[in-house]
C-alpha cells in the first residue's frame, strides 16, 4: 500500500528542528507510528504501547531517558 501524505508532516518536521522532545498523540490505528516511521526513518522509536514502558515512564522520567537513550540511542540524538 502507498504512503499517505499527512497534512502535519510539515508542522511536524519544524518542531523536531526547533524542540528537544516530541509528543504525537491520537486515537489508535489511525497511522502515527507510520507516520513517524516515514517522515523520520533515521530515528527509532519508543512508544507507550507496553504497560511497563509506561509505568517505568510515569515513576522514574529520569531513570526511563537513560535506559532509553542506550536502547535508543538515535531516537535520543535530539533529546540531548
Amino acid at each position: 500500500m502507498a504512503y499517505i501524505e499527512r497534512a502535519i508532516t510539515s508542522v511536524l518536521k519544524n518542531r523536531v528542528s526547533s524542540s528537544k522532545c516530541l509528543l504525537l498523540t491520537g486515537a489508535r490505528q489511525v497511522g502515527k507510528s507510520t507516520l513517524i516511521k516515514h517522515v523520520f526513518p533515521e530515528y527509532n522509536i519508543a512508544n507507550f504501547d507496553d504497560r511497563l514502558t509506561r509505568l517505568q515512564a510515569k515513576e522514574e522520567p529520569k531513570l526511563f531517558f537513560i535506559i532509553v537513550s542506550k536502547e535508543y540511542p538515535r531516537f535520543c540524538r535530539r533529546l540531548g
